[in-house]
């Protein structure tokens, strides 16, 4: 069994290399200009920038023109592995993630802790960068980052990164493992802000449109670069 010095050594080589790689494709895409593509923020707002699961690897490149930037990654080994390459990309971390009707389970993976964390980094006028999936179910936006959005005050801009060169995994997200050399695309919503007195009600309202508002953005994302999106109405 390998020792904990040999575990990081390999992590932080692994981390670095992601790193490259990502930004290599960043470097190599030849991004489409297309009407609503530039951010709708200012370089120093405070936002949540949402996207779906398995779609965040162009995430360093949507929030490239935001001075100040963290990413909420989960506790576990891939996430720690995207956490690695994201820090050396100029992100601050977060660690931890929530589990719909399971305290327990939520508490094990430091979902309070990480929510702290993320209003206190909104606090600062950062950009928190989350998706809106509920593991392990693609496509159904929690209540994480409406809840997020309700107590910080922030807005959520939802938005999709795609290339056209990409390998689609058969995994619960459909991740999409981003290629070099594509056409891409960076598509962004206006705000969605929720009230601080919002019922429960209009969270409601507020999750459905961040799901209906991501599947618009990917669709037309997708047939920007020419691709047949696997995101169907």
């Amino acid at each position: 069994m390998l020792s904990p010095p040999f575990l990081r050594f390999g992590r932080s080589l692994l981390g670095g290399s992601l790193k490259c790689y990502i930004s290599f494709v960043e470097a190599s895409t030849r991004w489409v200009v297309d009407e609503g593509q530039a951010p709708p923020w200012d370089g120093d707002s405070q936002l949540i920038a949402l996207t779906w699961h398995g779609r965040q690897f162009l995430g360093n490149a949507a929030l490239r023109q935001h001075s100040r930037r963290s990413l909420l990654v989960a506790p576990h080994s891939d996430g720690e592995l995207i956490g690695d390459a994201a820090r050396r990309a100029g992100f601050r971390i977060i660690s931890g993630s929530g589990a719909a009707a399971n305290p327990e389970k939520s508490l094990r993976k430091r979902g309070a802790a990480a929510f702290r964390s993320m209003i206190s980094d909104l606090d600062e006028r950062r950009a928190v960068l989350m998706t809106a999936d509920v593991p392990k179910i693609s496509r159904v936006a929690g209540q994480g980052a409406v809840k997020l959005a309700q107590l910080s005050g922030a807005p959520i801009h939802c938005f999709a990164a795609v290339t056209g060169h990409r390998y689609e995994l058969n995994n619960w997200d459909r991740t999409q493992f981003v290629l070099p050399f594509g056409r891409g695309a960076i598509l962004w919503s206006p705000a969605i802000v929720v009230s601080p007195d919002a019922s429960s009600h209009d969270l409601e309202n507020a999750r459905i449109e961040i799901e209906t508002t991501l599947d618009k953005l990917h669709r037309r994302a997708d047939a920007i670069v020419g691709i047949n999106s696997a995101i169907q109405d």
